[in-house]
């Protein structure tokens, strides 16, 4: 894995761990072009009471609103968890062209739904100790 993927996921790993001390499911996720983050996101489905709240969507209206532009032609987005189906059309319609993720989501990511793919995905190493951090959020909820 190069030292980019591995500077712009630890981004996205930033962006989960400010969703983790809000109490949401820490889920992170930034875009990418031109070797450059334009845009930032971190879950806020609880804070702010709406289910559409992804990282993955406030990181692509950020990047959007950053570029003055809905289409984000060659840019990348690093999200620490496998995209859900609807973070996957909104990343088509965005025109994203890879999306790189930690760890999969066997019950609503996106590969539980389609079998062939418009964007390239590419999962990577977990070197930030997302997968246990994600387990003890989980666990913690559950016994409160």
């Amino acid at each position: 894995m190069s030292n980019e993927v591995i500077n712009f996921m630890a981004e996205a790993v930033k962006e989960a761990e400010k969703s983790l001390a809000l109490m949401e499911v820490p889920v992170g996720a930034v875009v990418v072009k031109n070797n450059q983050v334009i845009g930032r996101g971190g879950n806020k489905v609880e804070k702010d009471r709406c289910q559409v709240y992804h990282a993955e969507v406030l990181a692509i209206q950020q990047a959007c609103r950053y570029l003055g532009n809905w289409r984000l032609n060659d840019a990348s987005l690093y999200v620490t968890l496998e995209p859900c189906l609807m973070c996957y059309g909104l990343m088509v319609l965005s025109r994203i062209r890879t999306c790189f993720f930690i760890a999969r989501q066997p019950r609503f990511g996106v590969s539980c739904f389609l079998k062939s793919f418009d964007i390239e995905f590419i999962q990577v190493e977990d070197n930030f100790n997302y997968l246990e951090k994600l387990k003890l959020f989980f666990k913690d909820l559950r016994n409160n």
